[in-house]
């Protein structure tokens, strides 16, 4: 690794390396849950169609770049 990428990573991890407050971590933590909650449920026959629906729409509006 050059120097500059050397210090390019350590200026990141000085940063990156600011402590979060509590009342953060904490809504991190619940919406985290919420999250995993979510996923475990099967999907329903109606999060199902809406789905495919948005699956259609972004197939039909999908840009070419061919000529």
């Amino acid at each position: 690794m050059t120097k500059r990428a050397m210090a390019v990573a350590e200026n990141l991890d000085r940063n990156l390396g600011t402590a979060v407050p509590q009342e953060a971590m904490d809504q991190r933590r619940r919406l985290a849950g919420l999250i995993r909650t979510r996923i475990a449920k099967p999907a329903t026959a109606t999060e199902k169609r809406l789905w495919q629906e948005l699956n259609a729409e972004v197939e039909k509006k999908r840009m070419t770049f061919r000529s």
